[in-house]
């Protein structure tokens, strides 16, 4: 393979992360557990096409990211060496349940926003948006074992400074998924400011890694 195609690989995961940042965010703010169901209604009618359309931007981000996940299997068992060691499956079984978690999670949203919002049915709204929120938070989990594992390298496989950005991420985002059990208000709350910016430190650490493999050619590197 080429370095020109090598350094596309690895490029996929800031356009992933690029893609799907930008799908979670297009409908605007995300609902919170203080909303009521009329609330959630008038959110989901009103950003109809914003979430139905993201749902497209999602899914070609989703593609990515999943391809990306695999670059990174691929940078970690070339690090081993050829020795036995689960590292490099942990991370890509963590990032393939971390994508589909967030993906079905937004489904859940595009989905009851696509005609079930409009016949005003509160209950299904509610479970549906609940649901939609946990699945995503439920992500996080996925996305910390995938980072931990990617921080796993021996020594030379990344800067201390990213090694020590991807186990602060990783705390951070696992932290984040306290809201839903606090059951508090404010910032604290589902959909709150912990939630929601809890997870965008491992979306950066991604990008990082992407722009880490692409510019200093460590992936190639490793396989050599």
């Amino acid at each position: 393979m080429s370095r020109a195609a090598r350094r596309c690989n690895e490029l996929t995961g800031v356009v992933g992360v690029v893609l799907v940042s930008v799908a979670l965010f297009l409908p605007g703010p995300p609902p919170k557990a203080a909303d009521t169901s009329a609330q959630l209604t008038t959110a989901l009618v009103s950003h109809r096409h914003a979430l139905v359309g993201g749902t497209l931007l999602a899914g070609a981000g989703f593609m990515t990211l999943i391809w990306f996940i695999g670059v990174v299997g691929c940078w970690l068992q070339a690090y081993a060496r050829g020795a036995l060691t689960p590292t490099p499956l942990i991370a890509v079984a963590g990032g393939v349940i971390a994508v589909t978690l967030m993906f079905v999670g937004m489904l859940l949203f595009a989905g009851v926003a696509f005609r079930t919002a409009r016949m005003h049915s509160a209950g299904s709204v509610r479970v549906a948006v609940d649901t939609g929120n946990m699945l995503i938070e439920a992500s996080k989990y996925g996305i910390a074992v995938l980072i931990t594992a990617g921080c796993a390298t021996p020594a030379g496989g990344l800067p201390r400074w990213l090694k020590v950005f991807g186990v602060t991420a990783a705390a951070v985002a696992v932290v984040s998924t306290a809201p839903p059990f606090l059951d508090v208000g404010g910032i604290g709350q589902f959909g709150g400011g912990i939630d929601v910016f809890g997870g965008i430190p491992a979306f950066l650490w991604l990008a990082a890694l992407s722009l880490h493999l692409a510019t200093t050619g460590r992936a190639a590197d490793a396989g050599a």
